[in-house]
């Protein structure tokens, strides 16, 4: 797989569930983000507001795609769930790969490791359990162009 040249990492440190939604910014036509992390981790969570904020509607049903690997929200938004998917052939029988080629089309992706090198995500999120269920969260953003935000980290000092 390409990585892109250019890319922001954020770190944020013992987050609880409920901060998550601190960390949620605007989707993007075209991203696939990839989110990591055990079971539990928090993934379905950060992607269900996620999918709120973008709709604006924090009452939205959200639920996690295990069995049926993805769940279309709205006419772009897929939240895909790997964990079950066994191989890449798999893949083409859902549909994935037209849903994935897409430029219009905004991909939340749970379990990606799948894609093998397929996929080039415009984001890797992990999500990491630490003590007393608290998160660690690292988001690696491959858009945001790293000058801005060196600009941006040296005023608010």
């Amino acid at each position: 797989m390409q990585t892109p040249e250019n890319f922001f990492i954020d770190i944020h440190k013992n987050i609880s569930e409920w901060e998550l939604k601190n960390l949620v910014f605007p989707l993007q036509y075209g991203e696939k983000i990839f989110f990591y992390g055990d079971l539990w981790a928090g993934k379905s969570t950060f992607i269900r507001m996620l999918i709120r904020a973008y709709l604006d509607d924090s009452d939205m049903i959200i639920r996690s795609p295990t069995y049926t690997y993805y769940q279309k929200y709205w006419k772009n938004i897929y939240h895909f769930d790997l964990y079950r998917v066994e191989n890449e052939e798999d893949l083409f029988l859902i549909g994935a790969s037209d849903i994935l080629e897409n430029p219009e089309n905004i991909c939340l992706i749970e379990w990606p490791e799948i894609l093998g090198n397929t996929v080039i995500p415009t984001k890797k999120i992990s999500l990491t359990i630490n003590k007393k269920d608290l998160r660690d969260i690292e988001i690696i953003d491959f858009l945001k162009d790293p000058h801005l935000v060196k600009a941006k980290s040296s005023n608010e000092l």
